[in-house]
C-alpha cells in the first residue's frame, strides 16, 4: 500500500461523517415511560339558591308582616236596635259586593235601615251624623255602576268605624278588614277576609 492510502482513508471517513451530518438524521432518544393517567377530581356539588333567595342558614330572615286573625280583632255591636239593623244591612252589602251580585238591592236595604235609625231620638249627635252619612252614600249609589257602589261602600266603612265603638257590646260580632295595597277598610262577618273593592288581597286589622 502506498503512503497516500492512510490519508485517503481519513478523508473518506470525514466525507462520510459530513454526509451523515447534512441529512439531519439523528438517533432518536429513548422515549420516557408512560406516566399513570391522573384521575379527574370532581368538586363537591353545591345546591345553588334561586336568584333573589338565600338560605336561612346564611342570612337571618327579615321580619314578615302577618295580618290579624278574626278572633284577635273581632268587635261586638250593637246596643241600639235600629243601629243594629244598619250594621246587618252593611254586612250584607259587603257580601253582595264580594260576589258582585245583588248589590243594588243590598244598597237600597241599607239606605232604608239608615233612614230608620235617623228617626231614633236617643242617638248621640255623632251617631246620628254617621247614620245620615250612610244613608246618603247608599242612596247616591242607587242605579250606579259597580265602581260607584264600591266607592259608596268605602264611605260607609268610614262611618261604621265611628258608629260601632259608640254602640259596642251587642250580640253580633264582626271585624274590620282592609286592602293592604290601598288601606281601604270594610267590616265583615267571621270567615276569610274578602275584599269588596275588587282586589284579591285582604286582611283583618285593628
Amino acid at each position: 500500500m502506498s503512503s497516500s492510502s492512510p490519508k485517503l482513508s481519513i478523508l473518506l471517513s470525514f466525507f462520510i461523517l459530513g454526509a451523515l451530518a447534512c441529512t439531519g438524521e439523528v438517533e432518536p432518544e429513548p422515549s420516557a415511560p408512560d406516566k399513570p393517567a391522573m384521575k379527574a377530581v370532581q368538586a363537591p356539588s353545591v345546591a345553588l339558591a334561586p336568584p333573589g333567595k338565600t338560605k336561612a342558614s346564611s342570612l337571618a330572615s327579615g321580619p314578615q308582616f302577618k295580618g290579624e286573625t278574626y278572633a284577635g280583632v273581632k268587635l261586638t255591636c250593637c246596643t241600639n236596635t235600629r243601629v243594629n239593623r244598619v250594621l246587618d244591612r252593611a254586612l250584607e252589602l259587603h257580601l253582595a259586593l264580594v260576589a258582585e251580585k245583588g248589590v243594588e238591592g243590598a244598597m237600597d236595604a241599607l239606605a232604608l235601615a239608615a233612614r230608620d235609625a235617623e228617626k231614633e231620638g236617643a242617638l248621640e249627635p255623632s251617631s246620628l251624623a254617621s247614620v245620615v252619612a250612610i244613608a246618603q252614600a247608599a242612596e247616591g249609589a242607587h242605579g250606579g255602576e259597580l265602581s260607584q257602589q264600591r266607592q259608596a261602600m268605602l264611605q260607609i266603612g268610614r262611618q261604621l268605624e265611628l258608629l260601632i265603638p259608640a254602640h259596642a257590646g251587642g250580640a253580633r260580632d264582626l271585624a274590620k278588614a282592609k286592602d293592604p295595597a290601598t288601606g281601604d277598610i270594610w267590616y265583615q262577618r267571621e270567615g276569610r277576609a274578602r275584599n269588596p273593592y275588587g282586589g284579591s288581597a285582604a286582611q283583618f286589622t285593628k
